[in-house]
């Protein structure tokens, strides 16, 4: 399981990266697919940074993979 990370402004898609990774041409694995796991105990705000406006990450990926 993983999320995206947020950091300075910026978000990066971790959980993809992730994939790529462990799933390339030459990688052990083969991605298989995902889910998702909505966290609904975390509430639903905006955090304002400076003047940019960004949300909260309320989810997780699940990801699936299979050894080749």
């Amino acid at each position: 399981m993983t999320k995206n990370v947020k950091h300075k402004r910026a978000q990066y898609p971790i959980a993809w990266d992730l994939v790529f990774k462990l799933c390339h041409e030459d990688g052990r694995f083969a991605y298989a697919g995902t889910t998702f796991w909505c966290q609904d105990d975390v509430g639903l705000k905006p955090f304002g940074m400076g003047c940019d406006w960004i949300s909260n990450i309320l989810h997780i990926y699940c990801l699936h993979l299979r050894v080749r």
